[in-house]
Parts: structure tokens; C-alpha cells; sequence
């Protein structure tokens, strides 16, 4: 069975972390060793997490372009159903544990695989779900409004990953626009979302077309029609 992308990091991490042990007891102690090593783990750990979600998220983009592309209503509403589905149902099992773990966000990174997991599902999830709604606004907001548990979750979540500081520059703003978009906080002034309404304002623009076509046959043929006797004239 091939192995996860988390059983990798968390080898990866047991084996940093057993070196750095090994080479802290061998060599003598400075007034830098202690404090200084112990921050460069972290890093080397958060550096090492931070590859692996990048490529996660890669798929988590490209997974969410995918129904948008389906351009089928029915078929993009049942996909998010689904997706939703699993996704809160995930981040609510990893919120029980995380939160019950000795891990605090934005201090020690955590080392036991369980914990670890945990962050990672509540990480990805939250980044999955901002994909999903800011490119299927309408349909993730009908379908994610029908359960108060989950609008709780997402509030949670989104409030959990920003204070982990795990995400980097472009993740952190996904979390602000996911945030103004289920307005948990005040909008930007110039805050649109280009997917909004898309298929609403396309399939006006096809309705409006065809009733001019409509209108301008009409005309056309009122016209070829000519003058035409009354029953009074006869």
C-alpha cells in the first residue's frame, strides 16, 4: 500500500527531529544551542509541512475547477452537495481532536502523527471549502446555509487556520476573501467575486437576445405584410 502523504512528513519530521537530538547531545552546550536549535526545528518542520500542503492545494484548485467547468447546474449542485458533505464531516472529527491535543496555534508545531493529521485535515479542509464557494458562490452558499453546524464549523475554522500562521501569503488571503464572502466580516469596498451570479447574468444575456431576435422577426414581417383592407373598407 503506498504511503500517505502525512505518514511521509511524519517520518521525514521522527527523523529531523531524532538528528538535531543526536547532535544537540554530542555537542557542547552554548549559550546558542538551546533556544536557537530549537527554533530551527520548528522552522525545518513548518518549511517541510508548508511543500507537502502546497501540492495538496494544487489538487484542491484544480478538483474545484473541475465542477466549475461542468457547466451543468444540477450536476455542479449534487458535486458540492457531496463534496460538503465529506469535507465537514472531516473537519469536524479533526476539530475534536485538535482541539482536545496539547497543540496551541501559532506555537510548537506538533510532532505525535495523530495530532498532526488532525491539523492537517482542519488546514486543507478550510483551503478546499474556500476553493469551492469563492468559485461556486451560489451553489456552495445554498447548500452550506442549510446546516447551522457547519456555518459554526466554517467560523471556527477559518478563525483556527489564521491563528496557526502556517498559511503563507496567497492562503491567507483566501481565508480573508472566504471570510468577506460569508460576510464574517465586513466587505472591502471593492470586494466582487467574479463568479457570482455567472450562469444567473449569462443566461439573462441568452434570454434578452432571443426576445430582440424574437422582436426584430415580428417586425420584419409586419412589414413584408403590407397595407391590408378592413372588414368596414369592404
Amino acid at each position: 500500500m503506498k504511503p500517505s502523504l502525512f505518514d511521509c512528513l511524519f517520518v521525514v519530521m521522527y527523523a529531523s527531529v531524532s538528528v538535531l537530538a543526536n547532535e544537540e547531545s554530542i555537542s557542547n552546550t552554548t549559550e546558542r544551542s538551546a533556544k536557537d536549535k530549537s527554533s530551527d526545528k520548528e522552522d525545518a518542520k513548518i518549511s517541510i509541512y508548508r511543500a507537502i500542503f502546497k501540492q495538496k492545494r494544487a489538487e484542491q484548485t484544480l478538483a474545484a475547477e473541475s465542477i466549475l467547468k461542468l457547466n451543468d447546474y444540477s450536476k455542479q449542485y449534487k458535486m458540492v452537495e457531496i463534496v460538503l458533505e465529506k469535507l465537514f464531516t472531516v473537519l469536524q472529527d479533526a476539530k475534536v481532536k485538535v482541539t482536545a491535543s496539547s497543540y496551541i496555534p501559532g506555537q510548537a508545531f506538533p510532532t505525535e502523527k495523530s495530532e498532526l493529521e488532525a491539523l492537517a485535515n482542519v488546514l486543507e479542509n478550510t483551503a478546499l471549502f474556500g476553493d469551492i464557494l469563492l468559485r461556486l458562490p451560489d451553489i456552495t452558499y445554498k447548500v452550506y446555509t442549510k446546516s447551522r453546524e457547519w456555518e459554526l464549523l466554517a467560523r471556527w475554522s477559518l478563525s483556527f487556520c489564521n491563528e496557526t500562521q502556517i498559511y503563507d501569503e496567497t492562503d491567507s488571503k483566501l481565508l480573508h476573501l472566504m471570510a468577506q464572502e460569508l460576510r464574517l466580516v465586513p466587505r472591502d469596498p471593492n470586494y466582487i467575486n467574479p463568479y457570482r451570479h455567472v450562469g444567473h447574468k449569462e443566461g439573462l444575456k441568452d434570454g434578452q437576445s432571443k426576445e430582440k431576435t424574437s422582436n426584430k422577426k415580428k417586425k420584419e414581417k409586419k412589414k413584408r405584410r403590407g397595407p391590408r383592407l378592413s372588414h368596414a373598407e369592404l
